[in-house]
């Protein structure tokens, strides 16, 4: 039988809850589902390629040097990776393939004028996501298809403890015969773990389960 969550249980989550939901990638399955429940408002993490390690360690760093111009090279037709922290970010600053490899298509002066804008979006999301660090009603959630080491949750949690000690974290994972799709278990103070079946292929990241995301994060929200 299909996994289903009914109607009335997302229209509720919209309207009560959604707001409190922070993506710590690793890349854009979260958001896409976010913007299924019709929630726009942007994240710094949101729309991002990267790993719960690189992640922990921005945070720590205070996101030191973050989204410099000197520091940005291509990752794909229409992303760039910052090489000071390893974060790919969605960007107008296009590539293409040359000899192999991909290289900025604009000048020196186009791509700082796009950088220019970009920075100033990039900021805005980073202030507002450090006042979600500090609130105590944000649920952060954060998923890597491949699973994620144990030390590296325990060194996401150690990040966002400096925070704020209360912090709530729910960890996505695949879901077992023991653990079934939709269900969310406590690992510690902090820490929550919720189970689907299958995550949507990187390469399409909107094909998610919709419906056991929607139930992982209704529990996650009653457990914070």
């Amino acid at each position: 039988m299909a996994f289903e969550v009914d109607t009335l249980a997302r229209e509720q989550l919209v309207d009560d809850y959604i707001g409190r939901l922070e993506s710590l990638g690793d890349n854009c399955e979260l958001g896409f589902v976010l913007r299924r429940l019709g929630y726009e408002k942007g994240g710094f993490f949101r729309w991002v390629s990267s790993t719960p390690q690189k992640v922990a360690q921005l945070i720590k760093s205070d996101f030191h040097n973050t989204y410099r111009f000197e520091n940005l090279r291509p990752r794909n037709q229409k992303m760039v990776e910052d090489t000071s922290s390893g974060i790919s970010y969605h960007s107008d600053m296009h590539s293409r393939l040359e000899n192999g490899s991909w290289q900025f298509i604009a000048d020196e002066q186009s791509r700082r004028a796009i950088h220019g804008k970009e920075i100033e979006k990039l900021s805005f999301l980073l202030e507002r996501f450090r006042e979600r660090l500090k609130a105590k009603n944000t649920l952060f959630i954060v998923k890597r298809n491949n699973g994620i080491p144990r030390d590296a949750i325990e060194d996401l949690v150690s990040a966002l403890r400096t925070h704020n000690r209360s912090c709530q974290l729910l960890e996505i994972k695949l879901s077992t015969e023991v653990t079934p799709p939709g269900r969310v278990t406590r690992v510690s103070d902090n820490l929550q773990v919720g189970y689907i079946s299958r995550f949507a292929p990187y390469d399409k990241s909107d094909q998610m389960e919709f419906d056991q995301w929607i139930s992982v994060i209704r529990g996650g929200l009653a457990g914070a």
